[in-house]
């Protein structure tokens, strides 16, 4: 009853007082290392914001918040060294559901986890104001980026970051930078207006330029060691413009010219 003390593993009803381990339900306050509110289930050491200490493994309810090894449920599910802010914000080594903003250290899920512009990001990875993803990431409205990645606003991904096939049609990899409409591969550059530096892979449109081993499409320009394939291919050390101006060690073919060699 109100007043009383109780043990381990009790349940408190509406104003009673419990100890450690005690599951308390709505309205009850409990001591201890287990400070219960309306709606609250709280077991042992965990520590919640507004008011309750939660324990590890802890269920907060209902626009609650939770932080320190607890499990929070309107709307966030927060895991260990968590914090849980009113159906939003989960923090370090936190699992958020879709509509929540996750940052630090975060794992978030639907694969595993949706932020708010779309975005999902994995372990370690942060999301601030549901349009960004940074290190490493994983982002879904347009580009997929991995390790030590940054997504911002669906469609820029840059520095040390994998990306995988993008909406689009992009593919960057390692320490690339890539805006929309480009594909690019290994230490790659691509800009809004299709450039692609070393190593990299301009596809279906795009211009590529010092690209090294670069693979391009009808209406690109690629550089030293590139080579252009379907519809004007050149090999080794070679330009192909429109007009089809290839450099040493070039081949032009499918009804192209070439016009000069250039060291």
């Amino acid at each position: 009853l109100s007043g009383e003390v109780c043990t381990v593993r009790a349940v408190c009803l509406s104003g009673e007082v419990c100890t450690v381990r005690a599951v308390c339900l709505s309205g009850e306050v409990c001591t201890v290392r287990a400070v219960c509110l309306v709606k609250s289930v709280h077991l042992h050491s965990a520590r919640c914001l507004s008011g309750e200490v939660c324990t590890v493994r802890a269920v907060c309810l209902s626009g609650e918040v939770c932080t320190v090894r607890a499990v929070c449920l309107s709307g966030e599910v927060c895991t260990v060294r968590a914090v849980c802010l009113s159906g939003e914000v989960c923090t370090v080594r936190a699992v958020c559901l879709s509509g929540e903003v996750c940052t630090v250290r975060a794992v978030c899920l639907s694969v595993p986890a949706v932020c708010l512009s779309g975005e999902v990001c994995t372990v370690r990875a942060v999301c601030l104001s549901g349009e960004v993803c940074t290190v490493p990431a994983v982002c879904l409205s347009g580009e997929v980026c991995t390790v030590r990645a940054v997504c911002l606003s669906g469609e820029v991904c840059t520095v040390r970051a994998v990306y995988l096939v993008n909406m689009s049609g992009k593919i960057c990899t390692v320490r690339s930078v890539c805006l929309s409409g480009e594909v690019c591969t290994v230490r790659a550059v691509c800009l809004s207006g299709e450039v692609c530096t070393v190593r990299a892979v301009c596809l279906s449109g795009e211009v590529c330029i010092q690209c090294a081993l670069a693979r391009c499409l009808s209406g690109e320009v690629c550089t030293v060691r590139a080579v252009c394939l379907s519809g004007e291919v050149c090999t080794v050390r070679a330009v192909c413009l429109s007009g089809e101006v290839c450099t040493v060690r070039a081949v032009c073919l499918s009804g192209k010219v070439c016009t000069m060699y250039i060291l």
